[in-house]
């Protein structure tokens, strides 16, 4: 988050695991986490922790560990038995991961925040098909996900009672898989395609039900693949599959909503993307046919 140091998953010692390194120069430090595969490694929003998901013995379930960015401290906290771990995001203030752990014997999902220092886990939902996405800055709101690919829609439920409500209207054939919080805490920006043929990001305003949502940006030669935002809330990087198949990058001002143009991208697909806590640095993965993959930087104020 404070734009010094980047951690990232590579095969570069024979299996994936995971490294960090820092941007000013020198080696990258391998952290312990055990040997089997890595598959996605995220910083606390404190910079404090690093969160690891690993896929034990190569197979589909999935274990979710949190330990110290030096590689210390390491425990499990997430996968353990029959069940499967997936990550969301990272609170803001007083760093909670959110997680979702699905049970293949019952074939339910529960999602709760986890505090990496006392480890007591906060229920938050729990469903057939389910994810925990974000968390408000001021700690009111959970954001999750509900239903297979293809079909999904997002809900925020109320911290305090429980309460919970559906962002956007049943779309038959439409799908609304990914959102995050702004910083006011009455704005969810949501990665859609509902009423529109490809997916678009829009805001959603939780303190006017009532308000048609917003569309902040669109393209008509691209959907909208990914959405990034920086901690502090000020800036998005929008990540398009433009026609063709080729990736595009975008950097979003989430305060004036103007969008402007990154440099094309060094190669053809990127598949990742990290803002720090400012916005002034990116970082993303990219590959091209025959090219293996790897990461970049830019600065965003130059």
């Amino acid at each position: 988050p404070d734009g010094t140091t980047v951690a990232f998953v590579s095969d570069r010692s024979g299996e994936p695991r995971s490294w960090v390194i820092p941007l000013g120069g020198g080696d990258p430090l391998l952290l312990e986490t055990g040997m089997d595969p890595v598959l996605e490694v995220s910083w606390s929003s404190d910079g404090a922790w690093l969160a690891c998901l690993t896929a034990p013995g190569g197979g589909a379930r999935t274990e979710g560990g949190v330990s110290r960015p030096d590689g210390t401290d390491l425990r499990q906290v997430a996968g353990f038995g029959d069940s499967s771990a997936e990550f969301g995001a990272w609170s803001s203030g007083r760093a909670q991961l959110t997680i979702s752990e699905s049970n293949r014997r019952t074939n339910r999902t529960e999602a709760y925040l986890l505090d990496p220092v006392s480890w007591a886990r906060t229920l938050r939902g729990r469903a057939d098909v389910l994810r925990a996405l974000d968390v408000s800055h001021d700690g009111r709101w959970a954001l999750l996900r509900y239903a297979p690919r293809s079909r999904r829609w997002l809900e925020v439920v109320e911290m305090a009672t429980g309460d919970r409500r559906r962002l956007l209207p049943d779309d038959s054939g439409a799908s609304t898989d990914h959102g995050h919080f702004a910083v006011d805490g009455t704005t969810v920006f949501a990665r859609t395609n509902v009423g529109r043929d490809l997916p678009a990001l829009v805001a959603v305003r939780l303190d006017d039900p009532e308000h048609d949502p917003d569309v902040v940006a669109e393209r008509a030669d691209a959907e909208l693949d990914r959405v990034t935002v920086s901690e502090d809330g000020s800036t998005a990087c929008l990540l398009w599959n433009v026609d063709g198949g080729r990736s595009d990058l975008t950097l979003l001002d989430l305060h004036t909503r103007v969008e402007r143009a990154l440099p094309p991208p060094p190669r053809d697909v990127l598949s990742w993307c990290a803002l720090s806590r400012s916005g002034s640095r990116l970082v993303f993965a990219a590959e091209s046919p025959g090219d293996p993959r790897n990461i970049w930087m830019i600065d965003t104020t130059t």
